[in-house]
């Protein structure tokens, strides 16, 4: 069974709570990051989900930084930087891999003629 058969499970939960606890309008943003975390995970391609995932981060810093949680800010901030790092590390490595498979195969084509 697909992952993706559950979201609607996981939105009607994470609404029924944020609607169960409001207090303010501080809180959609919780549930906005939840929903687009779940959505985040459900992505396939690791790199796609990556870029997704700074977006639900940077909104919790900003709430955080509303709701005066200025330790729990920092500690996401680091997050974001962590998230941008991996990509960065990853997109290196992908042209690497890319460049060593160009390599390779124009070298076969040398020897074959």
């Amino acid at each position: 069974m697909s992952k993706l058969h559950f979201l609607p499970i996981f939105f009607a939960c994470y609404i029924t709570v944020a609607v169960v606890f409001w207090k303010s309008w501080l809180d959609i943003i919780p549930l906005l990051t939840s929903l687009m975390f779940t959505c985040a995970f459900c992505v396939k391609n690791l790199q796609t989900m990556r870029w997704i995932v700074i977006v639900p981060n940077l909104l919790l810093v900003f709430y955080n930084i509303l709701c005066r949680t200025y330790v729990s800010a920092v500690l996401g901030f680091i997050e974001v930087v962590v998230i941008v790092v991996a990509i960065m590390k990853f997109y290196k490595a992908s042209k690497s891999l890319q460049n060593k498979i160009e390599n390779t195969n124009s070298s076969e084509l040398k020897n074959q003629e």
